[in-house]
């Protein structure tokens, strides 16, 4: 080979290690980042509890917090509303995901047995109100 050209082989084996010196040092700057963020994070709040020592205690912060009964009473409000939330994205998601499965599961049932009945339910799946 002339001087100076590199065969196939030498050029991939080039390039890879040249990508993995390259993907090593992301690794090490993404793991530097992350780490390094929570550091940030534990100085900040050693040096805002700092800033309290001597006036007062984490103990009288938790009764002053936990005694004002209308706070306490939000964080019971905010729990059960998030809660509900919670519940009624559930059940939306549900009926959506058993509707869009209903016509899937009818052409497989078909498909293993021509002479199958339909229990005659709603594509929601819901209970039909004769059935109450």
């Amino acid at each position: 080979m002339a001087k100076g050209k590199m065969s196939n082989s030498e050029l991939r084996s080039t390039t890879h290690k040249f990508v993995s010196v390259v993907d090593g040092l992301a690794r090490v700057t993404q793991t530097f980042i992350k780490w390094g963020g929570f550091c940030v994070i534990a100085y900040f709040a050693y040096k805002s509890i700092a800033s309290l020592s001597g006036q007062t205690t984490i103990a009288t912060i938790a009764v002053k917090l936990l005694g004002n009964l209308t706070t306490s009473q939000s964080v019971a409000y905010t729990a059960a509303g998030g809660g509900v939330a919670w519940a009624c994205g559930e059940r939306f998601f549900r009926k959506k995901t058993v509707s869009k499965l209903t016509d899937r599961l009818k052409i497989h049932e078909i498909g293993l047995d021509k002479g199958r009945t339909s229990s005659k339910l709603p594509k929601s799946g819901n209970t039909r109100k004769e059935d109450l």
